[in-house]
Parts: structure tokens; sequence; C-alpha cells
């Protein structure tokens, strides 16, 4: 999928207003303290460039001036407050607002066209980089960034755990319903890539990256740099060896103190990333394939360590070794719920056999699960329109 990209003459453009700002004293309007930052309720990196919260406060402004936005996507019907919008028009920050109704269930109407618009002004990366909020940034914000994920190609376990780690016991199925049956296909669209003579072009004329930063189409630094991806993995490696289990937050987060490119972080932001390098070494295992770029295939012999058996994804797949029973849930979630159902009836039977099964078999029944689980859903929506139907028809006969 590929993103539009804000040309060199618009990015100098706005780096030059962001400096104007702040030279005619934005830093006044951010309470209380000069070294105060305050990130908003719930903040946390989605991916490079966007990020998700709650409403900012006051005292959360000096922390967003940190992020250098260029695009808030605000999705309550609610006029935006008065002195954010202040804040936006003195930094130079686009309000894009998005109302949506903030409905309990089980009356909940998510508006699927609304969803799809500010996608669009998500995936735009002319926008970034951008924050996504809402009230609480739980339900709302949990289900654009559900939908976002679903076009990362995420399996839906992975964005059901994240939509839960931010609504916790506030979890609505309604919610996770509207993810699981979001169409994606209208946002995969994508303009054919420029003729490779130009890109080549392009190339020459960028600039040499500094050390520790990595590249990235469009010219936008990442949030993380490749350093700090290892970085970040050799602190669970070393954790690990230790102590036997993974690291606490606050252990990783004193752990990797002073030695990341990246500043503006917190925990949530840093579980974000240790969940999105665990999905991509997933992707990896899934495919059966090893990386062969010298970056990234250090990422995955660390993520081996972490998270594998120390096995390459090869060996797996020639029958070396089965897979552990969590790893086939991860990667194949659908079929799982299945072997469980039937491990339930025949403890320690098929616990062992799932991992030995062939990829593209278990790949193919977990997509027909799947598949059939959607069609006795959308029935039961049917269902239950057509319940509402008759109770709206007998309601008007007895007025």
């Amino acid at each position: 999928m590929r993103l539009l990209e804000a040309s060199p003459k618009q990015r100098g453009q706005e780096t030059e207003q962001k400096d104007a700002v702040v030279v005619a004293g934005i830093e006044a309007v951010c309470e209380p303290s000069p070294q105060l930052m305050m990130p908003p309720l719930n903040f946390a990196m989605v991916d490079d460039g966007i990020f998700r919260s709650g409403l900012p406060a006051a005292a959360n402004f000096r922390f967003l001036l940190s992020l250098s936005l260029r695009s808030i996507v605000y999705l309550c019907p609610e006029p935006y407050p008065e002195e954010n919008a202040r804040f936006l028009g003195r930094a130079g920050i686009k309000l894009h607002h998005f109302g949506i109704q903030g409905q309990k269930e089980p009356v909940v109407n998510i508006p699927e066209e609304t969803i799809r618009e500010a996608l669009k002004v998500i995936l735009d990366v002319r926008n970034h980089p951008l924050l996504i909020h809402c009230k609480r940034g739980k339900h709302r914000t949990g289900c654009v960034v559900g939908c976002l994920r679903k076009l990362q190609k995420w399996r839906l376990s992975s964005v059901f755990d994240e939509y839960h780690h931010f609504a916790a016991a506030k979890a609505r199925k309604t919610d996770q319903r509207f993810m699981e049956l979001f169409d994606t296909s209208s946002l995969l669209q994508a303009p054919p890539p420029p003729p490779q003579a130009a890109k080549m072009e392009a190339e020459k004329l960028k600039p040499p990256p500094s050390s520790g930063e990595a590249k990235k189409p469009g010219g936008i630094p990442r949030v993380w740099s490749t350093d700090d991806e290892v970085h970040i993995l050799e602190a669970l490696v070393a954790h690990r060896q230790e102590h036997g289990v993974l690291p606490q937050p606050d252990a990783l987060m004193e752990a990797l103190a002073g030695k990341l490119d990246n500043r503006a972080y917190g925990s949530k932001e840093l579980q974000s990333k240790q969940a999105t390098l665990r999905q991509r070494y997933n992707n990896a295992i899934k495919r059966g394939e090893v990386p062969t770029k010298e970056h990234d295939r250090q990422l995955y012999d660390l993520s081996n360590i972490i998270w594998g058996s120390g096995k390459t994804a090869a060996a797996k797949a020639n029958g070396d070794e089965p897979r552990s029973f969590a790893e086939m849930c991860e990667l194949y979630p659908y079929l799982a719920e299945e072997v469980k159902e039937l491990e339930a009836g025949h403890p320690g039977l098929f616990k062992r056999e799932f991992g030995k099964m062939d990829d593209d078999k278990a790949r193919a029944m977990d997509t027909k699960i799947k598949r059939q689980r959607l069609v006795q859903m959308k029935v039961e929506m049917r269902r239950g329109d057509l319940a509402k139907e008759v109770r709206k028809t007998l309601i008007e006969l007895l007025d």
C-alpha cells in the first residue's frame, strides 16, 4: 500500500512555519513548567509518525509540541475545545474533525464511511506526524486504530489484544465485531509506482542519512531508528538470559535509559514498539522465510531468541521441531479455537500434533473458518435487523 508523500517544497514551508511559530512565543501557552513534559491520557505510538491518545489538556501542550505534529484527527461530535483550538492555531497544527457519537452497548452505530474517511487522512504521509484522539482514547480511537491494523495485515487476535490494552474492562464486543467485519479493500487501492529511473534520480538527490537515522520514503524521519530497534531487542535478550523471563515495562525503560535516539517515548510507546517487533517476527515465521537484509536478519535473530525456539523458520518448516501450541495460536487463531475445543474433550491428544501441521494447510483452514464465522455473524446481524423491523411495525400499530 503506497502512501501519498509531501513534496520537498511543502515540507520546507511547513518546517519554516513551525520555526516561526516557536520564535513567536508558542512555548508561552505550555504550562506549568518549562521542564515538564506530560503526555495526554492513554497516549501511545501507533506507528512511525502516528500517535493516539485521549483528549489533550493544557498540561499536555508542551509534550505535543515535542512531537512536531502536523495534524490531529479528532473523533468526537462536539466542537473542538476552544483552548485546544487556540493551541493548534498557534502551533500550526491542522485539525481534521470526524464526529462519531460515543454510544454504549447494545445500541451502537459505528459509521463505517466516517471511519474510512478518517483513515484516508491518517494514511496520507503529508499529514504526519499525526495524533488520533477521541475523549478517552479507548473506543472510537480503538476502532480507527484497529481498522488501520487490518490494513497493515495484523492478525485479528493481535488487533483485539491492542484494543483491550486501552479499553480494558470497558471493551465492547460491538467494537470488535465492527473491526472484524470492516472492509479494507477500498483503501488498498494505490497509484502506480513511478518509473524506476525517476526513483533512482530521486535517491541521488537525497542527502545521506546521519548516524543512527534510518531512511523513510518522503524524507520524514522515523520515530524509532534502526539502532533503537536493535537496542530494544538486545535489552529483552539480556533480561531473558539473566532472569529467564521478559522484563516488566519499568525494568525495560530503566535498561534502555539514555541509549535510544528517540527521546519522546514512555512505557506505553515502548510496549507498542515491542509488540510491533514481535509481529514482524511472527510474520516472518508465518512465511517460513529468513530475512536476507542485514538489519532485518539481525532483528530476526534477536527476536528468535526472545520469542522463538532458537531455530530458524526453515528448520521448523522441514519438520525438525514442531511449533509450540502458543505460536500456532498466534499464527492461526481461528483454527486454534477449533483445536482447543477438541483438546477440551481429549486432553493432551491434539496440542503437539497441531504444531506439526503443514503451514499451507493450516493457513487454508484458518481462512475457511474465519469466512464461515463472518457469514454466521452477518446472518445474526440481519436477523437482529429483521427483529427490530418487526418490533417497530408492531409498535406503530399499537400507536
